[in-house]
C-alpha cells in the first residue's frame, strides 16, 4: 500500500498567516531552591527536539542563570563551550541540551519570553526593506537585530540592541523571526499575537484557505511513481527503507505552482535558516511536463537533485575550516505541480513536519516576493547552519 496521507488542507477555517508553526522556542524565569536551601535564579526553556505544539514539563529544561548571563562578560565562546556550560549547568543532568538560543532568553531581564516563525513576521523578516515595513507598523515598538547565526554572538547582538532601547516590546531578527516578552505569560503571548495581527493586516495577509476542486483518483500513479524513484535513488548516506510522502493540497498551494516565476523562487532558500535542517536549502521541483512522463522522468530529476545538492556541499565544505560529513543528498521537500507540496521523510513525523515547512515556506515567498521581494539568507549562511558543528 502506498505509504501516503492527502491533506486538502490543515488550515481550513483558519488563517494561514497567523499560524504560529511548531519553530521557536519559549522560556520562564523562577526562583528555585536547590539541595542546601539556597535560592537560585533558574531560567526553563524549550529543550531541543520538542515541538511546542505537544510540549510537556520534561520539555523544558532549567538551567541556572548566573552562570549564563556571566558568559556576556566574554568576547568569544564557541558553540561547543556554549554548549557544554549550558549541560554543566542543568538541574536535571539527564534533560534534553537547552535550545541553542538559551543565551539571548538569559540575557533579556524579563521573565516571560517567547520566539515564533509566524507567516507575516518571516514575510517580513525577508523583505528587503524589512527595516523600513517593521517601523511603519511598530514604530519603535520592536527592536531590529540584523541577521547572525543563532548561538553566542546572535544573544550579544540582542542584548545590546534591547539594553539600547529597554521600552521594546519585542525584536524582530531580520531573515529569521519575531520575540516578544513581557513580566506575566499572558502579556508576552499577547504581544505575540497583536505584533503577529499588526504585521498581517500591513502586509494584507488575512485571506482563508479554500479547498481546491482536485479528483484524487488521478494522483497514486505519480506518487508512486515519485516514492519508487526516491527509493531507487537511495543509498550509502541516502539509505531509506522505503519514504512516507505528505501531500498537501488547497487552492493556493495549486495557484502557487502557476506563478511564471516558480523556477526562480525554488532557488531562493528558505523562510527561516533553521528550517533548512528540516526540508534543504531548496526543494525538488517536478512541473506537470516533467512527472506526466512517468518514472524515468521523475528518477532523473531526482539524480539531477542528487548532483546538484553533492555540487553544492563541495563548493561549500571546500571553505570550512573543519571537515564536513555530507548528508543525505535526497530531496526532503517536493513541489509536485498540479498535485500538491510534499514532505519527504523516513517516517510519518518528519514527513509531516516537512510538509508543514513547506507549505509556510511557499506562502513565505510567494507573499514576499509580491510585496518586494523574498530574500533569505545566502548559500553561505545556509551552509553554516545545515552543517553547523552542533548538528553534525
Amino acid at each position: 500500500a502506498l505509504a501516503l496521507r492527502v491533506y486538502t488542507s490543515r488550515l481550513i477555517g483558519m488563517d494561514p498567516d497567523l499560524v504560529m508553526h511548531g519553530g521557536g522556542n519559549t522560556s520562564v524565569k523562577v526562583r528555585r531552591e536547590n539541595l542546601f536551601g539556597e535560592i537560585e535564579d533558574v531560567l526553563h526553556v524549550k529543550g531541543s527536539g520538542w515541538d511546542l505544539e505537544v510540549i510537556e514539563a520534561a520539555g523544558l529544561p532549567g538551567v541556572r542563570l548566573e552562570p549564563l548571563k556571566r558568559l556576556r562578560t566574554l568576547n568569544v565562546l564557541s558553540d561547543e563551550d556554549m554548549v557544554n556550560v549550558q549541560r554543566n549547568n542543568l538541574l536535571d543532568s539527564s534533560a534534553p541540551n537547552p535550545s541553542v538560543e538559551t543565551l539571548l532568553h538569559a540575557y533579556l531581564p524579563h521573565t516571560f519570553v517567547d520566539h515564533t516563525h509566524a507567516t507575516a513576521f518571516l514575510v517580513l523578516a525577508n523583505l528587503p526593506n524589512a527595516v523600513e515595513w517593521c517601523r511603519e507598523i511598530f514604530g519603535d515598538r520592536l527592536g531590529i537585530v540584523p541577521y547572525i547565526m543563532p548561538g553566542f554572538d546572535l544573544a550579544m547582538a540582542a542584548a545590546d540592541i534591547y539594553d539600547a532601547n529597554p521600552d521594546v516590546e519585542g525584536l524582530l531578527l531580520l531573515q529569521h523571526g519575531h520575540f516578544a516578552f513581557g513580566e506575566t505569560a499572558r502579556q508576552s503571548y499577547g504581544r505575540i499575537i497583536e505584533h503577529t495581527n499588526m504585521a498581517a493586516a500591513a502586509l494584507g495577509l488575512n485571506g482563508l484557505t479554500d479547498i481546491a476542486a482536485r479528483d484524487y483518483d488521478a494522483l497514486p500513479n505519480a506518487l508512486v511513481d515519485l516514492r519508487g524513484a526516491l527509493a531507487q535513488c537511495s543509498g550509502g548516506a541516502d539509505t531509506w527503507l522505503m519514504p512516507i510522502l505528505d501531500v498537501r493540497a488547497n487552492r493556493s498551494i495549486l495557484e502557487f505552482f502557476e506563478r511564471p516565476d516558480i523556477a526562480q523562487l525554488q532557488t531562493r532558500g528558505v523562510a527561516s535558516p533553521d528550517h533548512v535542517i528540516r526540508i534543504k536549502g531548496r526543494p525538488l521541483h517536478l512541473p506537470q511536463s516533467t512527472w506526466q512522463q512517468g518514472s524515468a522522468a521523475i528518477t532523473a530529476a531526482v539524480n539531477k537533485f542528487q548532483q546538484d545538492y553533492k555540487i553544492y556541499f563541495d563548493r561549500e565544505a571546500a571553505r570550512s575550516s573543519q571537515p564536513k560529513t555530507m548528508l543525505s543528498s535526497l530531496p526532503s521537500l517536493v513541489w509536485m505541480e498540479g498535485i500538491g507540496i510534499i514532505g519527504v521523510g523516513a517516517n510519518a513525523k518528519t514527513a509531516s513536519i516537512a510538509a508543514d515547512l513547506g507549505v509556510q515556506n511557499a506562502r513565505v515567498c510567494s507573499i514576499g516576493e509580491d510585496k518586494g521581494g523574498f530574500h533569505p539568507v545566502n548559500e553561505a549562511d545556509l551552509f553554516n547552519l545545515e552543517y553547523w558543528s552542533l548538528e553534525q
